[in-house]
């Protein structure tokens, strides 16, 4: 499984990125706009891991434009927020959880 994780904050992913990549996963990352639009135009991505709260980059916005280019893995937005508004935004954007 290949999962593509966006965070700016190296520090705040090491316990995940050590967790999946203990299972093996195969696990890319990126950490501007710009480098996950390329990424995900050219690789095949089982899952996206999106940090909803990583500063400099529009998460809402990235999900849809994601989603308007044909990209079709699963979105998932990693937030401390429990928000329903934020969630509701999250889904209308395209994120499937």
């Amino acid at each position: 499984m290949r999962i593509l994780l966006v965070e700016t904050e190296a520090v705040a992913s090491t316990p995940l990125t050590q967790t999946l990549e203990a299972n093996r996963y195969t696990l890319d990352r990126a950490n501007t706009t710009q480098s996950v639009l390329d990424l995900a135009t050219v690789v095949e991505y089982d899952l996206l891991l999106l940090d909803a709260q990583t500063p400099n980059l529009n998460s809402i916005h990235l999900c849809q434009r994601l989603r308007s280019q044909g990209f079709d893995a699963p979105i998932l937005l990693l937030t401390a927020s429990s928000s329903d508004a934020d969630m509701v935004a999250g889904f209308d954007a395209g994120a499937d959880d």
